[in-house]
């Protein structure tokens, strides 16, 4: 999808803590491609963190988690 569009790398949105992106994704932010709004964040940290099985932590807060 994002070669589509001409995107190389999903883009960085914020720079913050989860609660911050809580916060902004309960604001119902639009997509930063095109008009649609944004299903949420994809979040990762600055550091690479593990679990005990070896697979990398991310967290998605999506919008209709907040929203309803």
């Amino acid at each position: 999808i994002a070669k589509t569009f001409g995107i190389e790398i999903a883009p960085i949105i914020l720079e913050g803590t989860l609660n911050e992106a809580i916060k902004f994704v309960i604001g119902k932010p639009k997509s930063t491609i095109g008009n649609a709004p944004m299903e949420g964040l994809v979040c990762r940290p600055k550091v690479e963190v593990f679990g005990r099985e070896g697979k990398r932590i991310i967290v998605k807060i999506k919008v209709n988690d907040f929203v309803s």
